[in-house]
């Protein structure tokens, strides 16, 4: 999902997305990515074929959400049929929070049938529910914590309604993960022994709370406490390497997006916006 939609953010800064080098780039892509996935992977899809099963039911209660018509389909549209705007937030100023998600879901729909979009949104609800199966269930500690996680549901009920357009499902889905994951995982980040998987998981993780949401911006001091104890703790500083070259990366690419399109370096906060 990350690196699918930071390619498409990238594709559209030249071209639009209904365009048929991006198509063909895109399936070699997921070609090569197939070919080499491994066969761990492939157990793991048959572990869990029930649940995808169960799961892939949910597109037939999803609706679009209260404000896919007000900004999310619009801005979807515009990025399938043009290149990055300069001062695209002048056609509605609710484009100035464009979120990656729309990216990916812009790719998916054709004639106005969201379909595929259904589906990619559910992709979320089954990241939830293996990420409850898989890492909340190596231990009495964690297997409580998931079941007290999936009793708080009805509280959050805003953030975890099927809805193919909205991001708030993703958002919270992927916020449930990263504190959980972090947490449980806390020692190893003070101590600086996180491995090279966790470190790029992490990233990634921080990489999409920011970018699904601009709220999702509040969890930058967790994200500086993870790099910090990570530069000063960690002894092979090589491990650091790649996810420190990917967030930098990806956060030029996402700030340079959202500059040209707002005018501000980080909307809505004033300070970075040119006048």
């Amino acid at each position: 999902i990350f690196f699918i939609s930071l390619y498409c953010v990238v594709f559209n800064i030249f071209l639009p997305l209904n365009n048929i080098f991006f198509y063909i780039s895109l399936a070699l892509l997921l070609f090569v990515s197939f070919i080499n996935l491994s066969k761990a992977d492939l157990k793991i899809f048959k572990e869990n074929l029930i649940m995808i099963l169960l799961i892939s039911l949910i597109p037939g209660i999803m609706v679009p959400g209260y404000d896919a018509g007000l900004y999310h389909i619009p801005y979807q549209t515009w990025i399938k049929n043009y290149e990055l705007l300069i001062g695209f937030s002048n056609l509605n100023l609710r484009f100035s929070l464009g979120s990656i998600y729309n990216y990916f879901s812009a790719i998916l729909w054709f004639d106005n049938i969201f379909l595929f979009v259904s589906y990619f949104s559910t992709i979320f609800y089954l990241i939830l529910f293996l990420f409850l199966k898989e890492f909340l269930g190596e231990n009495y500690k964690k297997l409580t914590f998931g079941f007290l996680i999936l009793l708080t549901i009805p509280l959050w009920d805003r953030y975890i309604y099927p809805s193919f357009s909205l991001v708030d499902a993703p958002f919270g889905i992927i916020a449930i993960i990263t504190l959980t994951y972090f947490f449980f995982n806390i020692n190893k980040v003070i101590n600086g022994k996180c491995i090279s998987r966790e470190i790029i998981l992490l990233t990634i993780l921080f990489s999409l709370l920011i970018s699904i949401k601009s709220s999702g911006i509040l969890f930058l001091p967790l994200f500086l406490f993870f790099y910090f104890f990570l530069f000063m703790k960690s002894e092979k500083k090589n491990k650091i390497i790649f996810p420190t070259t990917l967030l930098m990366l990806f956060s030029s690419i996402w700030i340079f997006r959202g500059f040209i399109i707002s005018g501000c370096l980080f909307y809505p906060i004033e300070v970075t916006c040119l006048n």
